[in-house]
């Protein structure tokens, strides 16, 4: 029995070369975890390339050899594996802020909120207490074009822009009370022709 095998002789030209600075990256092969039933390759006279020796091990036993698990050794020093450490990602769960308003609210609140976007040109129609597509499509808008998240909902962020780009809707702007100004003209009024 040779004192090395061909796999050992091989594994031993790749190392050598290895320190010695001469031999490409090392490949990284997966290892199998059984042994194989496949017959050995056929021995080769030369070795033309240090990676024919490591892409193809073999796991079978030699004639006379007992089965034998494979070789854990350790890289030579300055070599890199094209394998790395195995890292696990974890997914990035994004957070989103605390609503104030949202869809399907009612109140006061919705009112002022579409009186404030109907300021700024966002909102059409009548002031209502409830906050709807109408309202959510006005919102996202208004998000928007100022660089906010387009959310649908009112955040901290989006209310303290929309109090400070509007003012305070009175009662009868939140209600929809018109209340007439002065007559232009009246019972008794003349003209100056």
């Amino acid at each position: 029995m040779p004192l090395f095998s061909p796999r050992r002789l091989a594994f031993a030209i790749v190392l050598v070369l290895g320190v010695a600075g001469c031999a490409p990256e090392p490949i990284a092969v997966p290892v199998p975890t059984q042994v194989s039933t496949i017959a050995p390759p056929a021995p080769s006279t030369s070795l033309s390339s240090p990676q024919e020796a490591t892409l193809t091990p073999s796991m079978t036993p030699m004639r006379g050899e007992a089965p034998r698990s494979p070789e854990v050794t350790s890289e030579p020093e300055g070599a890199r594996s094209m394998t790395g450490p195995v890292t696990t990602a974890t997914p990035s769960v994004e957070v989103l802020p605390a609503a104030i308003l949202s869809s399907g609210d009612t109140g006061d609140e919705v009112r002022e909120l579409q009186h404030r976007l109907l300021q700024l040109q966002w909102y059409e129609g009548k002031i209502t207490e409830n906050f709807g597509p109408q309202t959510q499509l006005a919102l996202e808008g208004f998000q928007t074009k100022r660089g906010l998240p387009s959310l649908g909902f009112v955040d901290r962020a989006t209310m303290d822009r929309l109090v400070g780009m509007s003012r305070t809707p009175t009662h009868d702007e939140m209600y929809n009370v018109l209340t007439p100004g002065p007559a232009l003209l009246a019972t008794g009024s003349t003209s100056r022709r």
